[in-house]
């Protein structure tokens, strides 16, 4: 690590110990078991599932004056039922829009909470498990175009010369999120970025049409869990999904083609470098505009990036009506950013130093909003 980078990250690491120190004297409300138990409502992603569940999890035995529970109903519905007051805080793994972000300016606070990787999966009953299949931006949105029909089509031997003589003539079933995901906009939003000349801006969403359906050639699933079973019960099937799923029930993950030509597995080193590229272009506070996050981090330059890298985000109000909600909700923000690292699940990687900073900035701006009227 060069000079300037070593002391840059002591300086943000020892003002995130020393902004934390201050929250904690600024004698906002903390639940405690005395005091009756506090109710956290969230509800978004199912990308971060997994990691939340484990972080939520390890929060209330540590507080047992705070309850969290959390829906993994997707992004989209995620984010509508948070801007209706049906919860407390939504996972999104994309940043709110601008246009979204514009109407509730100065009202909503965004937290890139963790990194984690879209992978592509594969049910091709022939192919070894000890190398992964290697696919491009730009085959993958043939594939999903319904353009390429077969497993041993001229374009993906092409990047599989060692598996010339073992990928089938079968029919590829293309699988894909049914419901409104953030995990479709990160892959979408690659597929235009690797191919914008095939998949234009128009397929890029939470929720699209997808061109495969139109063919035939293509299988809904709900949520994370519901692209697992399908990819798991359908022979020849491809489908996009949360990493640390594909790890939990054992399916083979594609090596995918970055920005430099280079085919790269999804490991936390390859997610790591992506988001490098990223962090310099996030907004200095969490009340800011992250809409261009997604731009950054996906299809990322760097010979050893993972293209299809992302954060994914918790959304708060900057204030909340009842104090203790707020404290709560400052608390719970402030343990995922000093205590959050320690309690990994395998597939996900650690925000960098300076999102950490983001989060603890977050929980101060709560403390300071306690008794507002949102939430």
């Amino acid at each position: 690590m060069r000079l300037f980078e070593a002391v840059l990250l002591v300086l943000i690491v020892a003002g995130s110990t020393l902004l934390y120190q201050g929250i904690k004297g600024m004698g906002v409300p903390r639940p405690s078991g005395g005091e009756g138990v506090v109710y956290l409502r969230g509800a978004g992603a199912t990308f971060p599932y997994p990691q939340f569940d484990k972080w939520f999890s390890e929060y209330m035995r540590e507080n047992p004056g705070v309850v969290v529970e959390y829906q993994a109903v997707g992004s989209g519905a995620g984010q509508e039922q948070f801007f209706k007051g049906l919860v407390d805080f939504c996972g999104s793994d994309p940043p709110l829009s601008r246009e979204m972000w514009e109407e509730y300016r100065g009202r909503v606070l965004q937290l890139p909470v963790i990194l984690g990787a879209i992978v592509v999966s594969y049910n091709i009953p022939e192919l070894p498990g000890d190398r992964p299949l290697n696919l491009s931006g730009r085959v993958l949105a043939l594939i999903y175009l319904g353009e390429i029909e077969y497993w041993d089509d001229p374009r993906i031997l092409e990047l599989n010369p060692g598996f010339r003589d073992l990928l089938p003539h079968a029919r590829i079933i293309a699988v894909h999120r049914s419901d409104s995901s953030g995990t479709t906009q990160v892959f979408t939003h690659f597929l235009h970025k690797a191919a914008p000349d095939l998949w234009g801006r128009e397929l890029v969403g939470k929720a699209i049409d997808w061109p495969v359906d139109g063919v035939g050639r293509g299988i809904g699933g709900k949520g994370n869990p519901g692209v697992v079973a399908a990819l798991k019960s359908t022979r020849y099937s491809v489908g996009y999904l949360e990493l640390s799923y594909a790890l939990a029930e054992g399916l083979p993950t594609a090596a995918i083609m970055n920005r430099e030509g280079v085919f790269v597995e999804p490991t936390a080193e390859a997610v790591q470098e992506a988001a490098r590229n990223a962090v310099r272009l996030l907004p200095s506070s969490p009340d800011g505009d992250f809409s261009g996050e997604l731009d950054a981090i996906v299809y990322a330059p760097g010979e050893g990036s993972y293209p299809i890298t992302t954060f994914s985000h918790i959304i708060v109000w900057r204030s909340y009506p009842d104090p203790r909600r707020a404290g709560a909700v400052a608390g719970l923000l402030e343990w995922i950013a000093l205590r959050g690292a320690d309690h990994l699940v395998e597939g996900y990687v650690a925000v960098p130093p300076e999102v950490r900073g983001l989060i603890l900035k977050a929980a101060e701006m709560i403390a300071g909003g306690v008794g507002g009227g949102e939430g």
